[in-house]
Formats: C-alpha cells, structure tokens, sequence
C-alpha cells in the first residue's frame, strides 16, 4: 500500500528558531536538500506563504498552546510552486534541554486533485451530448436529469424532478410492466437488464435508446436507481459500445458514495449509510447502538476517534479532521478527511454528523481517475460518433479518431484550425452551416443541428447529421468552447431521396406523378400572376391503347407507354411539364404563353408526338391521341384542380368529335352554365322554402266599370334581394322539370284563392300562364286534373289559362287536344302575345280558345303608330270574324283605354288600371274601382260591341315585365 509523502523537521529556540534535524524526504516534498535546511541556506519562514505567516507565529509563540495540533499550510516548492500540505506539529520539553519543536508534513495535493478531477469529471458527465442519465429514488421520481436528457427527452431539469419514471418517458403500454420491474429490484428482486428500448419524449413521439440501468444506496440507505441512455435511432449497430458505456458509467456510479454516520455523546452510532456498513463489514441495522470498536477498529484507533468526536462535541463548533479507520472485511488501513458537524437531538442531547471522505492512497486515486478517463475515451470511440472540440479564442478544432476515419484521412492529417474544418465542407452548404453556428454562438438557439455535406479525402460527399452546444463561456458570457459531434447519414439520405423519388414520379415512364403535377400546377399559376403571362392545361387521353394491351399484352402495353412518354418530354420546352396521371392518361402544363394562339404550335406537337407510330419488337404499333386544353387565368377564380378537370372535360368532347384531335376549354359557355345551374338550384330551394308569391292585375270593362277577371303573376319574394319580377328568374328554369313544379305551383295557389275569393262573395276568373314545355307534357290533363280536384269549391268556368300563340302552333294538333281535355273540366284558354307568332286563320279556327290577347307592343305604340294601330283594328276584326274575345295587353295611360274604346275594345288591363297588387288588396281595389267618366262618351269606330260580348277585346298590360 502507497503511503502519503511525509517529510519532517525539527526546531530549537522560539525566537530565531534553528533546524536541527531534517529527513531526507524533504527533497521529495518541497525540490530542497535537508542540508540545505541544516546549514541555513533554506529557512523555514521564506518558505510559508504570506497569507500563512501567522501559522509560523502561533507555531514559534512563547505559550505554545496547545502543545500539538494539525493544520493545512503553504510552502512554496523550489519550483516555485505553491503546495498545500497537512502540517502536525508537538513540542518537547527534555529535562534541563531547550523546548524542541517537531514539525511533520504530509502532502495535501492529493485531496486538491481530487476535487478537481471530481469537477472535471461532473461537468464532462453533465455536458456529455450523446449520453442521458437519469436517476430516480424508490417511488421512481426523478432526483437526478443531466443536460444530455434535457435534449434526448424534451424535457427541462425543472420539469423533471420529481417526475415519476412511468409518467414521464415510459409508453402507457409498458409503464405497469416498468413499474413492477423497478419496485421489485428497489425491494432486492432482480436488476433490470440493458437493453433496447422504445421510449417518448415530452411530445409523445418514441424515441430508440439503449438504456443500461444500475442500483446505488444513498446516504440515507435509500436505493437509487440510474439510467444510462444512449440515443441509438441512428446507430443501432453500436450496442456493443453502449453496454460499455453503461458498465463504465455503473463503475463511476458505484464510486460516488462516502460514508455518512450519526453519533451519540459517548460516541455510538445512531445512523449510517450504506457505505459506512460496507467498510464495517456489517449492514447499516447492526451499527446501531454500537461504537467503532465493535467492528473491529483498533482500540486506538476507536479511542482517537471517539476522542475527537467527544472534543469536537465539547467546543460546539464544526470541524474537519483527518483520521484513518481499518476495513474490517479487508483489514485494510484508510485514511478520511472527515467533516463534523455537532448538533442537538429534540431532547437537547449532544449529538455529532460524520461525513467521510476517503483520501486513501493519492496515487490509486490518481491512477483510478486515469482509468476513468480512459473508459470516457474508450465509450466515445465505441459510439463511432465524429466529435469536434472548437477552441474559439485560439481558433483550434480538436476531433477523435472517428471524425479522421469518417472523412478517409489519418489521424492528424488535416490541421487544427477552423479554416481547415469549414473547408471540408460542402461548397454550396457552407453559407447555410455558418448561419446555423452563428446562430448558436449569438444566443438565438440553444443548440446546433445541421444536416449537410461533408468531402472526404477522396472527393466523395456524404451527408452528416451535426449536433452541438457551448459547453464553455468567459467572464462576459460570451462563448468560449463548442462540442458537438457528427454521423454519418448518407444512407438514410439515399433512402430518404428514393421515397421522395417513387412518391413523385411514374415508375413506368418516370415522368412527374399526380402529386408532382400538383405542385408543379401550382407553381406555373403562381409564376403566372407574377409574370402577368397565361399557362395551358392539355389532358391528353391514347386513343386505341386499350386494344393494344389486349392484343400485346401489358408488358408491350408499358413499353409503348414509355416510348410515347420519351418523345412528348421531347416535345416540351425547358419549364414545361409532362406528367401520367395513370393508365394512357398524361397531362402537360405549358407555362410562359403570351395568349391562347401561343400554346396552339406546342399542342399540335403533342398530338404528333402522340400519334406517331412506335417500332417495337418489329411491329409497327399505332394510337393516336385526344386532347382537351384549358388555361389559366380566367374570369372567374379557378383553382389547379378545376383547370385540369376542364381539361378533361374539353378531352372528352375531342373524343365525341371523332378522336385524334383537341378541343379547347370554353370558359365562359361553363361559366353561364355554372350560373345557371346555381340559379336553377336557388329557385328549387325558394319553391322548397315557400318564397314565391302571386301577385293579381285586375281585367275591367272600361265602359261598364265591372271588375271581369285578374291575372295571377309570380313573384319571387327573395330574402336577400327583395321582390322580384318573373323576368329576373323565369328564363333560367325554361325547358327544366323544375318549370313544371313551379308551373303546378301557380295553378295550386290560383285555385286556392279563387275558393278564398269566392268565401269573400267575390266572383273572380282568374288566368294562369303556363309555359310551352308544360302544356305539351303528355299528362298535363291529368295532373290538372289532380289539381282541380283538391280544390273542390271552385266555380265552373273560373280558371283560364294562358299561353302563347307561337306555344300553342309548335305542336297543333297535340295542344288542339290538350285544349279539348281541359275544357271538360270548365279550364278555357287564351292565346297570349297574339300577333307577334304566325297568326294563321286556320290555325286560329281549328284552336279551342275563348281569348285572343293583342302583344303589348302593337298596343304600347298605336297612339303614335299608324301601323300598329292598324294591327290592332285588324286582330280586333279577326276577334269579331272567330266570335272570340279579344284582350289586348298594355293600357298604361288614360289616352290608351280612350283609344281603345274608340276602336271597339272594352275590356283590359294595365298600368293605366291597376298595378299588380297581392291578393288581399283585390277586394278593396274591386269595390272602390270606377272608370273615367270621358271614356263614356266615346264613340266606337270600330268593332261593335253588342251580341252579348261577342267580340269583345280585353287588353291585357305589360304581362312578362309586370
């Protein structure tokens, strides 16, 4: 066993103290002879430090107490070092001699070193970036999380103590399990084995590690445990270097514990630690009520310790003294620095903490601390993890073995400097590397990733995924040191390139795949904006592919395919687009197009390109190919997926149109047909939602003043828009079903209030127009049918309807028995608009209806127009000849229903009458209605009005803008 360098001297005299005796090891211990000592050419004082001086007063002091002591001093080395040593000194008085003093000193460098290393090795332990270690106490809360597992789990220092293992970093499937094997190896079960494990950080994503586990006593007897992970997701194959790892780690673990115990006033034990059983041989339960002696310390020994506890007790203040103790279970001697702390228990009795450190053998701490940082070396080399140590006032990088070997160089073949480090990385991401590290060196990150290139000796890049901190700053915070290390992901990379690869090409022709033409869509509309330039979408569909691969086969099919998709590439300018959606189907975008016609010459190349004929295995194959363009922009917003199913629709109708051609979009025919399905959609949902109203214009005899009949007119009573006019949603629903419903509509509400009207003693005949496409339904009889029979109470003869001349001549002779049906059920009908259609006595004469109606036109313009004054007096003379009644449409002044009556016509309607008004203001307007006395006294020139209203014209005003 090595022995801590002890030298001594000896003194006589107190105030010019001489050397009298000095041992040889004095030269090992301060660099000077012991004659130089003897012979007075090194004196005692010159060696003490200054701050020292007054140890040396107190040693040479005429009292002298106390006899002997022990002190920590400083001597000056010849070397012209300090060195603290541990100084014991005793004075003898021989009988009738002078007082001499003896002076030992034992070397304290040890215990500094130590504590040095100590530190050196916590902050290595602490800021070590590939090693997480956790401690946790027997309820599995966290008592210790080092910066390494900061970054591993996501989680701060704060955040985790006092975390519970399971509830932190443990997977909800595994955590029972965990929590079992740790209370049963905290209780003496089993230790739980390294091992692979999938874990979660803060944000529940896994994360792989390599976890070594190790059980530690504290001071308190309590078991700790510890966990050693290693991030092993992108090295698994390093295992063999992480159970290294986690046995070095263990090892130091192991280390860590001192003795800890708590002693009586007659110096017995009432606690200690584990530590303390293990050098009693004992555990800590049988200590207990018993001194050091018990264990088989020397009496001495035992004696000088409880000695010293007993005087440290005496004087109430806390000391540190060295003493040694005897390994029971080794018989080994060991030395302590030992801290004692007196207090008193609740009952006011002396009582004495120990804390014990051992300080045994200098040299085997020395060498176990050497061993230690060999093991450090030995598990970041397993790790094959590149490191880098940036010096940054001196502008040095240190790297290991693995950073040389990963770049193909030797050991120290590439210089130390930062210039040498940035040049072997990749030109083209240097810039975006010194971004990310001055990022890290100004504060505003924490840490450093990067994932870049990196040139190996023989030119080759790999990719490296680069991590590191600061783990040094000087006295203005500023950074000081960087650590951080690289590995090498070149094959995740490659695996990484292939997946984008597949997820955005055509395995077959390799050409862009939907989700690539997505993007690149995107892009091209966007360019376009910017540019103020337009881009052509051309859906291309192989005509006559499909019997190719029937007759061929696949395999041929796929290789015409490819053959077609090389020379449509070929076609195609630099920026433009070729991609397969699947099957024979492609689509080309065409970007940079100053107008439509641009785009025509490249889409005649396509369709050449497409068409022509492909040699393969001797055989002549052909197909040829339809194609629909749309571009972009357009009026309205359209989006990528609108532009290509324009696209295809326009490619649908080159296939109808016979094949082997294109056809253009037309944007603004899908435009109206896009407003007029969504009107067609607008009026359903208001016919669903009860919008629609009928509005009633009175028909009077403008000589005898009576109130003849009314005119139902729909109106659209919008939420948002107001009251609108047929005119405003009629011709959108034209030829539609939906004209039909709405038709059925009118007729249903017109008979009800005819029952209500006629409730109210109000006798009205109300006319109904229906369009031409509901009057020439097959089942319009009977649906009129249906509907006059769901209302009963209406009077025989009460219901007209109204329909255009042109309508009523399309399809003669089925509308001629349409007419026929209906007038069975009392329905009479009324040509509506006369005189603007073909006007045919003999149409006129084989068609069932009662009523001809004069278009507003020819009565709107006859006080000012000969000729249609003359049409009038004409339709008029066809009334009379066919004993029909004639209506004309238009009395808008008090001049018009004058003239009318001068020309023979005494029933109408009109602006000049009445307005439309809703149905519950017809009763009031009917009963206080008269007409203008002037028209009383006006001549009839035309047209007699007699034979019991045979001939009679109504007027009827401005219907379709009414």
């Amino acid at each position: 066993m090595t022995q801590p360098l002890t030298a001594t001297l000896r003194f006589v005299g107190h105030t010019s103290p001489q050397v009298i005796a000095a041992s040889e090891s004095i030269s090992a211990l301060l660099g000077f002879a012991a004659a130089q000592f003897l012979d007075g050419s090194v004196t005692w004082t010159a060696l003490v430090h200054l701050d020292d001086q007054d140890i040396t007063e107190r040693l040479f002091a005429e009292d002298r107490q106390p006899a002997q002591r022990s002190c920590n001093i400083r001597l000056r080395h010849q070397d012209g070092r300090i060195r603290c040593v541990k100084l014991d000194y005793r004075w003898e008085q021989p009988d009738a001699q002078p007082a001499v003093l003896e002076l030992q000193l034992t070397d304290e460098q040890a215990q500094q070193a130590l504590a040095e290393n100590e530190h050196r090795f916590k902050t290595i332990f602490d800021q070590l970036p590939a090693v997480s270690v956790q401690g946790y106490n027997r309820a599995r809360q966290v008592i210790f999380w080092n910066h390494a597992s900061e970054i591993l789990y996501g989680y701060t220092r704060e955040q985790a103590m006092g975390q519970r293992l399971e509830e932190l970093i443990i997977p909800q499937p595994m955590r029972q399990a965990v929590a079992g094997f740790v209370t049963d190896w905290t209780n003496g079960g089993s230790a739980i084995p390294a091992a692979e494990l999938t874990l979660q950080n803060a944000k529940g994503q896994p994360v792989e590690v390599f976890s070594s586990h190790v059980m530690f006593t504290d001071t308190q007897g309590e078991p700790e445990m510890y966990c050693v992970d290693t991030d092993i997701s992108q090295r698994k194959q390093a295992d063999q270097g992480l159970r290294a790892s986690e046995s070095f780690l263990r090892t130091i673990i192991d280390e860590i514990p001192d003795p800890l115990v708590l002693k009586d006033q007659q110096g017995n034990f009432l606690l200690c630690n584990q530590a303390t059983a293990r050098l009693y041989n004992t555990t800590p339960a049988a200590m207990v009520g018993k001194h050091d002696g018990d264990f088989g310390v020397p009496q001495d020994l035992a004696d000088a310790m409880r000695k010293s506890t007993l005087a440290i007790m005496a004087r109430g203040v806390a000391d540190i003294v060295f003493e040694d103790s005897r390994d029971a279970a080794t018989g080994e001697l060991r030395h302590y620095r030992s801290i004692k702390k007196p207090l008193k228990d609740c009952n006011g009795q002396d009582q004495i903490l120990v804390v014990a450190q051992d300080i045994t053998d200098v040299i085997r701490v020395q060498r176990q601390l050497k061993e230690s940082e060999l093991r450090l070396l030995h598990v970041l080399e397993v790790t094959r993890e590149s490191i880098w140590d940036w010096h940054l006032p001196s502008g040095t990088v240190q790297h290991n073995r693995q950073w040389f070997e990963a770049l193909c160089y030797a050991e120290g073949e590439i210089a130390s400097t930062m210039q040498s480090f940035v040049s072997l990385i990749h030109p083209d991401d240097r810039a975006q590397v010194s971004q990310r590290i001055n990022d890290l060196l100004e504060g505003t990150v924490t840490q450093y990733n990067s994932e870049h290139r990196m040139l190996r000796k023989d030119g080759q890049a790999i990719w490296v995924r680069d991590r590191g901190q600061v783990v040094q700053r000087d006295a203005q915070d500023k950074p000081e040191r960087l650590v951080g290390s690289f590995t090498d992901i070149t094959l995740q990379k490659a695996q990484q390139q292939y997946l984008e690869r597949i997820a955005h090409y055509d395995d077959l022709t390799d050409l862009p795949n939907r989700v690539l033409l997505a993007d690149r869509m995107h892009q091209a509309m966007l360019q376009a904006k910017r540019r103020g330039t337009r881009i052509a979408v051309v859906y291309l569909d192989l005509d006559g592919f499909k019997a190719i691969n029937d007759r061929h086969g696949h395999a041929m099919g796929d290789r015409l395919l490819a053959e077609i998709a090389t020379r449509l590439k070929l076609v195609l300018r630099e920026g433009d687009t070729i991609a397969r959606l699947g099957g024979d189907e492609f689509v080309a975008v065409l970007v940079d197009l100053a107008d439509v016609d641009d785009s025509l010459a490249l889409v005649d190349r396509l369709l050449q390109g497409a068409s022509h004929p492909t040699v393969l295995d001797d055989m002549t194959l052909n197909v040829s190919a339809s194609m629909g363009v749309s571009f972009y922009p357009q009026t309205d917003d359209t989006d990528a997926d609108q532009l290509l199913r324009q696209a295809d629709q326009a490619m649908y109708g080159a296939k109808l149109a016979g094949k082997n051609r294109y056809q253009l979009f037309d944007a603004e025919h899908d435009r109206t047909l896009r407003v007029k399905n969504e009107s067609i959609g607008r009026v359903h949902q208001a016919l669903a939602q009860q919008e629609f109203v009928l509005y009633y214009q009175p028909k009077v005899n403008l000589r005898t003043g009576k109130v003849v009949g009314a005119e139902a007119l729909i109106r659209w009573q919008h939420p948002e828009r107001g009251l609108l006019a047929p005119a405003a949603f009629l011709a959108d629903i034209e030829g539609h079903a939906l004209g039909i419903a709405l038709g059925e509509w009118v007729i249903s509400t017109a008979l009800q209030q005819i029952e209500t009207w006629s409730a109210q003693a109000l006798n009205l005949a109300v006319s109904v127009n229906i369009a031409a496409h509901h009057l020439q339904q097959a089942n319009f009889a009977k649906r009129l049918t249906s509907l006059m029979a769901a209302h009963p109470r209406v009077p025989h003869g009460q219901l007209e309807l109204e329909v255009l001349e042109t309508t009523a001549l399309e399809e003669l002779d089925a509308v001629v028995q349409v007419m026929l049906e209906c007038a069975q059920l009392g329905v009479s009908f009324a040509l509506d608009d006369f005189g603007t259609g073909y006007s045919s006595l003999a149409y006129l004469k084989r068609l069932p209806a009662h009523t001809l109606k004069i278009d507003q036109c020819f009565i709107r313009d006859m006080l000012d127009d000969p000729e249609d004054r003359a049409i009038v007096e004409g339709v008029l003379g066809l009334a009379k000849a066919f004993s029909r009644q004639a209506v004309a449409e238009g009395a808008e002044t008090q001049a018009h229903c004058k003239m009318l009556l001068q020309l023979g016509c005494d029933l109408a309607q009109g602006y000049g009458i009445a307005r439309p008004m809703p149905a519950e203001q017809m009763p009031q307007w009917c009963a206080n209605w008269r007409p203008d006395p002037a028209w009383g006294r006006t001549s009839v020139t035309r047209c007699d009005a007699d034979a019991a209203g045979q001939g009679t014209a109504v007027i009827v005003l401005a219907k379709a803008s009414s």
